[in-house]
């Protein structure tokens, strides 16, 4: 069954990354070039995430697309993976919808915030599970396009998965925090 959830999540992304390249291709101008934000990307990230007791240095990936409108709002989705580095690797997969806002003389900085869906993801023991933990996520962010293809980003997450109970029956609740800066490649 979890294969089959990632396996629509995936066509569900890939349609809509898909809708994103078209658009950037046929509406190609001298003005459209300057829309560092409207494009499809893929990074990484490292920061700290705190969830309970799986907490500390976390490193992460992230697949996304983008459309900045005339009026420099960019709207985007994003699925990313974040995880603490430690020998029982416990972090988040999410799937984020955001929205934000061109700023600056050159249009090279965005400001930006969303909100999504997180399952927990542990991988205690070797033994892997995704989706026994679900909730929410709200995220705000900054990012600054060095480059025609390449970005830097710093980003701050709210992440509430619920709650769960310990091996003695006491409720633990499952909310926490990520902290992050990442580096994206533009296409």
């Amino acid at each position: 069954m979890f294969q089959r959830q990632v396996f629509n999540i995936g066509i569900i992304l890939t349609i809509f990354l898909g809708s994103f390249h078209l658009n950037a291709q046929e509406t190609k101008s001298s003005n459209e070039e300057k829309k560092h934000f409207s494009k499809i990307y893929v990074g990484a990230e490292i920061g700290y995430l705190d969830i309970d007791e799986d907490n500390g240095v976390s490193a992460g990936a992230f697949i996304g697309g983008r459309h900045q409108r005339r009026d420099d709002i960019v709207l985007g989705l994003e699925l990313g993976l974040n995880g603490v580095l430690k020998d029982d690797t416990a972090g988040v997969v999410s799937i984020l919808g955001t929205i934000g806002i061109v700023t600056g003389e050159d249009k090279k900085s965005l400001v930006y915030v969303g909100a999504g869906y997180e399952s927990g993801l542990s991988l205690e023991n070797g033994d892997g599970f995704l989706g026994t933990n679900e909730g929410f996520s709200i995220v705000s962010g900054y990012e600054r396009a060095i480059h025609d293809n390449i970005s830097l980003r710093v980003q701050g997450k709210y992440i509430n998965l619920g709650s769960t109970f310990d091996d003695i029956g006491n409720d633990i609740s499952l909310n926490g925090f990520s902290l992050t800066a990442g580096i994206s490649f533009n296409f």
